[in-house]
C-alpha cells in the first residue's frame, strides 16, 4: 500500500489545506508574499434555491484580498467557465458580511439601506491542474480582467505593420488605462485567475519557492511511493505536518477509502487478508526465531558484560600499579627533601655549637687572664707592702741608731 495518499485528490487535498499554517506556507511560496493574517471562510454555498451547493476546495483572507484554491487533475469541458464561476461566487459571497449603510433620501427624507459595494475585495483563485496544462509549456498562466483595448491592440495586424510612433501613441493610450486608479478601476486588474500546472513545474525545474509543492505532490501520486520517497521533505515543518495527515498506516478503513479510492483501497485491503494468512503461518517461526534471537541477545550481553569486568580489572590494576609507582616517586621525594633538610639543620646546630664553644673559649681566656692579671696585681702589692715595711724598718734602726 502507498505510503501517503496523493495530495492531488479531493479528499486528501482539502485534509491538507485544513490547517490553516500549511496553506498559509502555500500561498507565501505561490504568491511570493509575506502574510501576517490569515482567516478561513466558509467553502460551502447554496447560491440559490434552484442551484446545487457549491463547495470551494480551500478559501481565506489575506492582505485585503478574498483567495480560493481549487484542485483539479484532468481537463474537461466547461472547466474554465466553472473556475470563472467560482471566482465571481467568491466576489458575491463577500456581501454576506458587508454591512448595509444607512442613507437618508434627499426628497422624502426617509431612511434607506444601501449595499456598500466598495467594501467588496478583489478575488485571486489558484486552479492548481494536476495533470493536464491547457497546451501552456509555462509553470502557470495568469488571467485578469484588463481592458478590451489591449486585446484589440495586440490582435490589430495594421497597427503592428505600421509606424513605430503609431504603435507608441497606442501604448501610451494603454498605459493610461492599465495605471487609471480614479473610480476604483484599477479593481479590475487586481482580480487574477492563476491556473498553475504542475506537471510543468516538474519540468522545467526553475527551482523557485513554489516548486517544492509541486514535486512533493508529483511523489505522492506514485501508488507505490515509500517514506524515503519523502526524505527530503521530513526537515521542513510544514511538510512534515503534511506526511502526517497523509499517511495512510493510520487511518481508519473509511477514510483510507475516500483518501485513496475504490480500487486502491480494496487491492490493499485483498492484500491485507494474504498477509494475514501468511501471519498465522509465520508466527511461530517469527516466536522462534525471536526467542534464540532473545539468547543470543543474552548470551552476547554476558559476554560483554565478562569483557567489561575483565577490562575493568585490567584497568584497575593497571590504575594501582601507577598510583603505587606515584607514590614511590613521592615518597623519595619526600625522604630527599627530609634528608637534605636534616642535613641543612646539622650544619646549622654544628655551625652555632662551634660558634657558642668559640664564645665560651673565649670567655674562659678572658676569665684566665683576668685571674692572672690579678694574680699579678696583688704580688705586685704584696711586693710594694713589703719594700715599705723593710724600708720603714730600716728608717726606724736608722733612727734608732742616730739616737
Amino acid at each position: 500500500m502507498q505510503y501517503l495518499a496523493s495530495l492531488n485528490k479531493d479528499e486528501p487535498f482539502k485534509k491538507v489545506f485544513s490547517d490553516i499554517d500549511i496553506a498559509k506556507a502555500f500561498l507565501e511560496d505561490m504568491l511570493n508574499v509575506t502574510i501576517e493574517n490569515i482567516k478561513e471562510l466558509e467553502t460551502d454555498h447554496k447560491i440559490t434555491n434552484a442551484a446545487s451547493v457549491v463547495r470551494f476546495d480551500f478559501r481565506c483572507q489575506i492582505l485585503g484580498q478574498d483567495v480560493i484554491i481549487e484542485m483539479q487533475n484532468d481537463y474537461y469541458e466547461g472547466l474554465v467557465k466553472r473556475f470563472y464561476l467560482y471566482h465571481c461566487l467568491s466576489t458575491g459571497l463577500q456581501l454576506e458580511v458587508i454591512k448595509d449603510k444607512a442613507e437618508e433620501h434627499p426628497v422624502t427624507g426617509r431612511e434607506y439601506l444601501i449595499k456598500r459595494y466598495v467594501e467588496l475585495k478583489p478575488v485571486i483563485s489558484i486552479i492548481w491542474m494536476a495533470e493536464n496544462n491547457l497546451g501552456f509549456k509555462e509553470d502557470f498562466i495568469e488571467f485578469n480582467t484588463y481592458p478590451k483595448a489591449l486585446a484589440d491592440f495586440i490582435m490589430d495586424d495594421d497597427i503592428w505593420i505600421g509606424k513605430q510612433e503609431a504603435l507608441l501613441d497606442v501604448r501610451n493610450q494603454l498605459l493610461n488605462y492599465l495605471q487609471k486608479k480614479a473610480y476604483n478601476l484599477d479593481f479590475h486588474a487586481q482580480n487574477r485567475l492563476i491556473y498553475v500546472f504542475q506537471n510543468n513545474v516538474v519540468k522545467n525545474n526553475r527551482h523557485k519557492r513554489y516548486a517544492k509543492w509541486f514535486e512533493f505532490a508529483q511523489k505522492t501520486r506514485k501508488k507505490d511511493n515509500k517514506a524515503t520517497d519523502f526524505q527530503p521533505f521530513i526537515n521542513n515543518l510544514i511538510f512534515s505536518k503534511m506526511i502526517q495527515r497523509l499517511t495512510t498506516k493510520w487511518m481508519e478503513p473509511a477514510e483510507l477509502r475516500a483518501m485513496i479510492g475504490d480500487e486502491a483501497y480494496f487491492a490493499a485491503k485483498e492484500l491485507a487478508e494474504k498477509d494475514k494468512d501468511q501471519k498465522k503461518f509465520g508466527a511461530t517461526q517469527r516466536a522462534w526465531h525471536t526467542e534464540k534471537a532473545q539468547l543470543e541477545q543474552e548470551k552476547a550481553q554476558l559476554e560483554q558484560e565478562k569483557k567489561a569486568e575483565q577490562e575493568k580489572a585490567e584497568q584497575l590494576l593497571k590504575f594501582e600499579k601507577a598510583k603505587a609507582k606515584k607514590e614511590h616517586v613521592v615518597l623519595l621525594k619526600i625522604e630527599k627533601e627530609k634528608a637534605k633538610k636534616e642535613h641543612a639543620l646539622l650544619l646549622k646546630i654544628e655551625k652555632e655549637k662551634a660558634k657558642i664553644e668559640k664564645i665560651a673559649l673565649k670567655e674562659k681566656l678572658e676569665k684566665v687572664l683576668k685571674e692572672k692579671q690579678e694574680q699579678l696585681l696583688k704580688a705586685e702589692k704584696e711586693k710594694q707592702e713589703q719594700l715599705l715595711k723593710a724600708e720603714k724598718e730600716k728608717q726606724e734602726q736608722l733612727l734608732k741608731a742616730e739616737k
